[in-house]
């Protein structure tokens, strides 16, 4: 687990800056003897490491730096799984079913995509029809569980992360399951300012594409990387055999001279 950096507070009386290990209510300045408040170092923090969430504790002489823990590949560093979706039986207190929530795909390189979960921010939206639609995860999909056993039944694939809670109406009979699909910067998700939008096709309208039952699903994209990076491979060692032996046809033969000579 990584050490919290100390922050460079500078003495508003002063101009004197000097480290400190955490944001205290009340600072002392080493250089000219005069205190400081907690805010002069909020202010410090936030602007030292900017994009990372930076509070006040009320009542305490603290302040906050929230971020997620994360491993060089930028996966969280417990182990997994790291995000689940779960249903309780509230009478019988008990829980009915937990399931991983979410993939490695927009988190790990490659996209390679895990089923470990992933840290997730946003609720569920339950049908009568039985089905619990979510997002929530890092990955960018937006999913349908069957309430009664948690299967996934469906997925669709958004523009960012849906971490928001979906909604549904109805409009001319149809039924339709709206999210914001805006990522969440503090979470070190691509952002976006999309709103997507499913339903079932209606009659006459073309069922889901090729390219969203495969490409467009956990895996399928980091399947086309490495069979792409094994396309150039072998073109790049067939190139390689057809110069080599390219080189040895133009390569001159070696001959011996021969002379014929009497006394």
């Amino acid at each position: 687990m990584s050490r919290s950096p100390k922050i460079n507070v500078r003495c508003p009386h002063c101009g004197h800056e000097q480290s400190e290990p955490r944001i205290a209510k009340s600072t002392y300045c080493r250089a000219c003897s005069e205190y400081f408040t907690i805010e002069h170092a909020l202010r410090a923090a936030k602007a030292a490491q900017p994009g990372k969430e930076v509070s006040p504790q009320a009542g305490t002489s603290f302040g906050m730096i929230r971020e997620a823990l994360l491993s060089p590949f930028g996966a969280p560093c417990n182990p997994p799984p790291w995000g689940t979706i779960a249903a309780l039986d509230l009478q019988r207190r008990k829980i009915l079913w937990e399931v991983p929530l979410g993939t490695t795909e927009d988190i790990f390189p490659l996209n390679i995509a895990l089923a470990t979960g992933t840290p997730n921010f946003g609720g569920p939206l339950a049908t009568a029809g039985g089905i619990v639609f979510i997002g929530a995860a890092m990955d960018r999909y937006l999913r349908a569980f069957d309430a009664a056993s948690g299967a996934e039944l469906w997925r669709g694939r958004l523009p960012a992360a849906g971490m928001a809670t979906p909604m549904a109406y109805v409009w001319r009979g149809r039924q339709y399951i709206v999210i914001a699909a805006g990522g969440h910067g503090e979470a070190g998700t691509d952002t976006s300012d999309a709103i997507v939008a499913f339903s079932l096709p209606a009659p006459g309208e073309r069922e889901r594409s090729w390219r969203d039952r495969t490409f467009e699903q956990p895996g399928g994209r980091a399947i086309v990387k490495l069979m792409l990076a094994a396309a150039i491979l072998a073109a790049l060692i067939a190139g390689g055999v057809v110069w080599r032996r390219r080189r040895a046809r133009r390569k001159p033969v070696p001959t011996t001279a021969s002379g014929s000579g009497g006394n």
